[in-house]
């Protein structure tokens, strides 16, 4: 998984974001997970929520034993 830190415009306003992206379901014949979350402008970049890496590994291990 990689995490991006961006900014998404929106009616003039710069949104800032982490975006976290799969990498490996391609290998299990599914396609890449994109989540974006919205960041509070007083986060740090490095403040990056990391439980979501619970999340994408669980549907990467179910995946990888043909669970879909």
């Amino acid at each position: 998984m990689k995490v991006f830190l961006h900014e998404i415009k929106y009616d003039n306003e710069d949104i800032p974001c982490w975006t976290y992206l799969t990498y490996g379901l391609m290998s299990q014949k599914q396609k890449e997970i994109m989540f974006t979350l919205r960041r509070d402008k007083e986060q740090k970049p490095e403040d990056y929520p990391r439980n979501l890496f619970g999340l994408f590994e669980a549907i990467f291990t179910l995946r990888k034993r043909g669970t879909s």
